[in-house]
């Protein structure tokens, strides 16, 4: 028997703060032990040997993100082109925005990678800033894809609950929120207004600004970064159950159905971009509680980051029978539905020689 709603919200509520909390507390401590180790501009060379040591890491992130890209570019074009996307309008823009973000992203890994491994292979010095640069703007679209789904939760909560259109000042004021900070941040930093540097794993520096109120709005930016997929998590839960409540008693069980699945999607696509920092966050957890870092542990956290890039719209699409369909006749799979037509018709011929 299903549990009434008011009992199913405490424990979705209880797990996501608790997640919460342990992310914004690992995320401040491992920001407190970095501004520690803060040089000054005329401390750090204009150009430097890239680390060694991040190569074998480096070999997982290139390996990684080609791996993702694959699949990433297959449902962005699939998207295009095929038809069940097209009843699902929303959810079809949601899914190709999503698919485009996550195959540029890996683009960008993969840059950042080749662009590594050339300095590192020819011996020759790399442009600090240029690098510390290229891993900000890196760094920044993956932020990006975290913050997307939030829009198209608010924009699924004005067409589906409220039946009207999508008021423009809703998303100009999450859009400012979710992205005003970012740019304050990312804009000094790539004129290099007021610089100083933090030495950083891939490039030797990473630049940071003494701008008024940066380290602020970092804390705030980190802030956002867990609070808006939590959110955009319980605006789809929200959807789902007002919906599911209307339809029950109107619609059939297959509506029913249809919109389970769509939450399940939805869902995932919402909250699986953060879901993949929570190995990082224990990672960051272990260095507090044991005062060093494990490069085994280091390795296998950034192996599930960036070959977990390629599964977020898969399992966000599975779930719905249609798209699940569509990847399995894609690559040659027999469905469940060609499996049962099959039997049906062995079954009807079992009779017809019988009689």
């Amino acid at each position: 028997m299903a549990k009434p709603v008011s009992e199913a919200y405490p424990k979705i509520s209880t797990r996501i703060l608790i997640y919460f909390l342990v992310t914004v507390f690992s995320h401040f401590i491992n920001y407190n032990i970095s501004l520690c180790l803060t040089m000054n501009k005329s401390l750090v060379p204009e150009y430097s040997l890239v680390e060694e040591s991040f190569y074998f890491q480096g070999i997982i992130i290139l390996s990684g993100n080609i791996f993702s890209l694959i699949p990433n570019i297959y449902f962005l074009i699939r998207t295009f082109t095929y038809e069940p996307f097209q009843k699902r309008v929303l959810f079809k823009y949601m899914t190709m925005i999503m698919s485009f973000e996550y195959s540029f992203g890996n683009c960008m890994h993969i840059l950042f990678c080749i662009y590594y491994f050339y300095h590192l292979n020819t011996h020759t010095m790399i442009h600090v800033n240029t690098c510390s640069k290229f891993q900000i703007l890196d760094t920044d679209w993956n932020q990006i894809v975290i913050m997307t789904p939030i829009f198209f939760n608010i924009i699924r909560f004005y067409n589906v609950i409220l039946q009207k259109s999508t008021n423009i000042f809703a998303i100009l004021i999450t859009l400012l929120v979710a992205f005003g900070g970012l740019c304050y941040l990312t804009v000094p930093q790539l004129l290099e207004i007021d610089i100083y540097y933090i030495p950083k794993t891939g490039c030797p520096y990473e630049i940071y600004s003494s701008v008024p109120y940066f380290i602020l709005v970092q804390y705030f930016n980190m802030f956002l970064l867990i609070l808006i997929p939590v959110l955009a998590f319980l605006i789809n839960y929200i959807i789902y159950k007002l919906v599911i409540r209307k339809k029950r008693s109107v619609y059939k069980r297959d509506t029913v159905l249809e919109n389970r699945n769509l939450f399940k999607s939805i869902a995932i696509q919402s909250f699986y971009p953060f879901g993949c920092q929570l190995p990082g966050v224990l990672l960051v957890l272990y260095t507090i509680l044991f005062q060093q870092t494990d490069n085994l542990f280091n390795h296998i956290i950034v192996f599930i980051y960036h070959f977990g890039q390629a599964f977020c719209i898969f399992f966000s699409l599975i779930v719905i029978k249609e798209f699940k369909n569509m990847i399995l006749n894609d690559f040659g799979i027999p469905t469940s539905i060609g499996v049962s037509k099959v039997s049906t018709l062995k079954t009807v011929t079992l009779v017809r020689t019988k009689r």
